[in-house]
């Protein structure tokens, strides 16, 4: 590596990191995705409100734009869109810790179906 100066070798390092990054965020849409299509789940299950549903599927929506914002134009990228993620999962986490499956409803459709 005598070819390239200390400064070169810097620049190409810190090129790498933030190729890095870019992948990441690629590669983190797919979270979104499932995150878009669980909340879409939880939205026609009637197992849990539809509104955390929605909620979960807006959060999912959010993390795939800011992901593509990031990527496509980083001078618009916010954590702002990244909110209805931490919202969505908080409202999930005490809505399971608190209330639960409706148990009932889970039995009901599981007896139709058979």
């Amino acid at each position: 590596m005598k070819t390239f100066s200390p400064d070169q070798l810097n620049t190409l390092g810190l090129l790498s990191l933030k190729m890095y990054g870019l992948g990441g965020g690629i590669f983190v849409v797919f979270y979104g995705i499932a995150t878009l299509l669980r909340g879409y789940l939880i939205y026609r299950s009637g197992y849990l409100p539809k509104a955390l549903g929605v909620l979960l599927a807006l959060a999912g929506l959010g993390f795939i734009v800011s992901n593509f914002v990031l990527v496509l134009a980083p001078a618009y990228a916010s954590d702002l869109l990244l909110l209805p993620m931490f919202v969505a999962g908080v409202s999930m986490t005490v809505w399971l810790l608190i209330k639960g499956v409706d148990v009932q409803k889970l039995e009901g459709k599981a007896a139709s179906v058979v």
